[in-house]
């Protein structure tokens, strides 16, 4: 609060969580303008129950009524928010240094290192949380222990030992890296997978705006993921999408762009195009900027 008066900010930007107490009270005694970025809405999702859930719900309303604007990742979760609140609400997407994430990133020796040749090299890169779907890699591995066809497992969670324990022998298993590392392993790659688990969104929908996503595609590579509205918005043309929950048709499209070193090169640089036009980090912070100054 004390360091709060001494910048006498124009504007507070606020990343929403709950429970969040002392944020209302600074609120209440400052009486400066807030926008809040709202990326969950936590109660929805089952977080919070019993007496916690009744707390969350409360703190979350004076969020709401205390801020003069909310920015939201996706329309999906706008229309959520809208439910809960008559503030203005503005989507302002994810994304990416573009600079940092290229296909021309050097990886030197890497793919010696990890003993991969001259195979195809699917990667993942994310946590090892139900709701990634990493769990199901293993299944879609097997589907490839004739082909030459490598899988590239980076991250760590809670399914990091079952993955490792059902993991196939075309499966590389890297564990967490530092994010600066991370661009070398997409460049070397040449397809990245998001196989988001259906089962996971079957209660709420899916309005996440995965980050990875606009890394992958920043990075100049296919992607082959789920057919979810919001994960259409943001592949478009830049990969193949599977119907959500069909793992034989996740395999399949797979499949073809193993198959299809053309259409791998061709999909990578439409993403590789988008992402730079559009997604940015630099695009995003001017978007932002100009919410800030509608709450002034």
């Amino acid at each position: 609060l004390n360091l709060l008066k001494e910048q006498n900010p124009d504007v507070i930007h606020e990343r929403f969580h709950v429970p969040n107490p002392h944020s209302i009270k600074i609120c209440e005694k400052l009486k400066i303008p807030k926008v809040l970025e709202v990326n969950s809405l936590y109660i929805e999702e089952g977080v919070y129950t019993g007496r916690a859930r009744e707390i969350a719900l409360d703190q979350r309303k004076k969020l709401f009524e205390q801020c003069k604007a909310i920015i939201t990742q996706t329309e999906t979760l706008k229309c959520m928010i809208e439910k809960l609140t008559d503030k203005p609400i503005y989507v302002i997407p994810n994304g990416v240094d573009t600079e940092k994430f290229r296909p021309d990133v050097y990886y030197g020796d890497v793919k010696k290192e990890l003993g991969i040749n001259d195979e195809v090299v699917v990667t993942f890169v994310g946590s090892f949380k139900k709701w990634h779907g990493v769990d199901q890699i293993p299944k879609i591995a097997k589907r490839f222990e004739r082909s030459k066809v490598k899988f590239l497992l980076i991250g760590s969670g809670e399914l990091f030992e079952h993955v490792k324990r059902t993991r196939t022998d075309n499966m590389i298993l890297l564990g967490a890296k530092p994010h600066d590392e991370i661009p070398k392993y997409l460049a070397l790659s040449d397809i990245l997978i998001a196989p988001f688990n259906d089962e996971y969104f079957k209660g709420f929908g899916f309005w996440w705006n995965p980050v990875k996503l606009f890394e992958y595609m920043s990075s100049g590579k296919p992607v082959v993921s789920y057919d979810y509205e919001e994960v259409r918005k943001i592949v478009r043309d830049a990969g193949l999408l599977a119907k959500p929950g069909d793992l034989d048709d996740f395999i399949k499209k797979l499949k073809h762009l193993i198959e299809d070193e053309d259409l791998r090169r061709e999909m990578g640089r439409k993403g590789r195009d988008i992402a730079v036009k559009e997604y940015d980090w630099k695009t995003r912070a001017k978007q932002t900027v100009e919410v800030y100054k509608l709450v002034l």
